[in-house]
């Protein structure tokens, strides 16, 4: 997906600010050496949000009008719920073709989104509706206290899974 970044953003408010510039009024401008400034603008070119100009032999960086801009949302968020819904028909496809595999029960979490999905593992399908932990659970606890006392403990409580801790 065609996503701002922050740097992204910073530019491109930079170049809302000044309206058209030059690569050193936008360095400037945005605090970023050029060296870095020059991927970002090919960057926002590349999606549409900004366009070069060449005049007297010089390159110059026009943001489109906030009018575009919004035209430009809201085609990004019809691309991405139709992202969504293809994601949902193909995930609901790989189901149907489920094979026998060694590595079936093996699974790989990476970042807070792969700890709520392990986390929601532990209470999703979980017909004992009990959970054998070998976990430092307050350092977790520590770490992500938000996510554990708002979101997760709420959902396992309310699915009735206890935890026992073998070894805290």
């Amino acid at each position: 997906m065609n996503y701002i970044n922050d740097s992204e953003k910073r530019v491109l408010a930079s170049l809302y600010k000044i309206e058209d510039g030059s690569i050193q009024k936008i360095a400037k401008e945005t605090l970023i050496n050029r060296t870095t400034l020059y991927p970002i603008l090919e960057k926002l070119a590349g999606k549409g949000l900004i366009s070069k100009i060449k005049v007297e032999g010089k390159i110059r960086f026009q943001p489109i009008s906030r009018d575009e801009f919004a035209l430009w949302a809201k085609r990004k968020e019809k691309e991405l719920e139709k992202n969504n819904r293809e994601l949902l028909i193909w995930v609901s496809e790989q189901a149907k073709n489920k094979k026998a595999s060694l590595f079936s029960e093996m699974k790989y979490f990476e970042g807070i989104e792969g700890i709520r999905s392990l986390y929601a593992d532990t209470w999703r399908d979980n017909p004992k509706k009990i959970i054998y932990g070998i976990t430092d659970y307050h350092s977790a606890y520590e770490n992500h206290e938000d996510f554990f006392r708002k979101e997760y403990l709420p959902a396992r409580i309310g699915h009735g899974v206890w935890i026992k801790n073998l070894i805290p």
